[in-house]
């Protein structure tokens, strides 16, 4: 077994099967493991004021010619941490690979 070999090289602690790591939370069912990072999804939701939005399957009238506003943004809209959003997924993605779903 694993741990036998590596406690004979190493001290090593047997602290279980892991259920919260690094903000990462494990499940185990059958032979099948689960990691979720619902808490995160959360943080985000609270952070950038999207805790009321509705899931919709698809975000966008795919009919829509998007065109560049003839108006000047309002300081409100230039507020918006679009980058930060992006960057905070993209760590999500990259951590867990989940899919993004009501919590």
């Amino acid at each position: 077994m694993l741990k036998e070999v590596l406690s004979k090289e190493f001290k090593i602690r047997d602290l279980g099967e892991p259920e919260y790591y690094l903000g990462i939370k494990f499940s185990r069912e059958n032979d099948a493991i689960a990691i979720h990072q619902r808490g995160y999804v959360k943080k985000l939701w609270d952070r950038f004021g999207m805790t009321k939005l509705k899931p919709v399957s698809t975000p966008v009238d795919i009919n829509v010619n998007l065109t560049k506003p003839e108006y000047e943004c309002t300081s409100d809209e230039k507020k918006l941490p679009y980058r930060e959003l992006v960057g905070a997924l993209m760590y999500l993605f990259a951590a867990a690979r989940p899919g993004i779903r009501s919590v």
